[in-house]
């Protein structure tokens, strides 16, 4: 998931207060916020109806309600990005749901209303935000960057390879460095640019934003897998000290 820049228990606070669920709570509210809850969760699982076109593409089937341009060549980049990984089987099935605005993204992605994009392990579907259809670049209400498609729903598919290959009890305790920073590395790109990235990481900025830390993850990712050659066994058993890392690395950039 891309940089989520709202915290749950905000939500979770006036959620529970407007509903008064728990002790205080009646059996008829307690009743009507399941129903909402069970409805919201398939409507996330099943969000076709939505959605008023259809693209496939060697397992990827892409929902959208805009027409975007030359839809295959961007399928294209992406499947030529996730099956560079270990983990990726032809077998695999991957739902694709592009929203068209940032309204209806946060509806689908309320946790998470700033990223580019947000996969639902025990659901299943991915979400992406609002694109330009013509030049297939991802944005977001946060902030003005932008994103290729490729790279957002490639960096997605890659966090459902990661929870299908492990389970979903190792994949949630995954550390987010490896999970974002190995689905940075496959997707091929970063929200920052390596120039901004580098000068951040030489003023020692680098962890003050998300776009940064995601940088750095994609970095260190990439510096044990090519550098140091480990395979991707190892980078997901070892316990690694991530501060340790991340020290070594930036001493290597510095």
């Amino acid at each position: 998931m891309f940089e989520p820049d709202l915290k749950f228990s905000k939500i979770r606070y006036y959620f529970f207060k407007f509903f008064k669920v728990g002790i205080i709570g009646t059996w008829k509210t307690n009743l009507v916020v399941a129903v909402i809850g069970v409805s919201y969760l398939l409507v996330l699982k099943f969000p076709q109806v939505l959605f008023s076109s259809k693209i496939e593409y060697k397992g990827i089937t892409v929902y959208s309600s805009e027409n975007i341009s030359e839809p295959f060549r961007f399928l294209e980049k992406t499947y030529a990005l996730i099956q560079r990984s270990k983990i990726h089987n032809k077998s695999q099935k991957f739902n694709v749901y592009i929203v068209k605005s940032h309204a209806q993204y946060r509806f689908f992605a309320p946790f998470s209303p700033g990223s580019f994009g947000i996969y639902y392990p025990l659901i299943g579907s991915i979400f992406i935000n609002k694109i330009d259809p013509v030049t297939k670049r991802v944005s977001r209400a946060t902030d003005l960057r932008t994103r290729a498609l490729y790279s957002v729903v490639s960096h997605e598919i890659t966090h459902q390879m990661l929870n299908e290959d492990l389970g979903f009890y190792k994949f949630m305790r995954l550390p987010a460095w490896k999970n974002e920073g190995y689905s940075e590395y496959i997707s091929g790109s970063t929200t920052i640019s390596e120039q901004e990235g580098f000068s951040m990481i030489k003023k020692g900025e680098i962890s003050k934003t998300g776009s940064g830390k995601y940088f750095l993850y994609a970095k260190v990712t990439s510096y044990l897998l090519k550098d140091r050659g480990i395979s991707f066994d190892e980078f997901i058993k070892a316990d690694f000290n991530w501060e340790e890392l991340k020290k070594n690395y930036v001493s290597l950039i510095k």
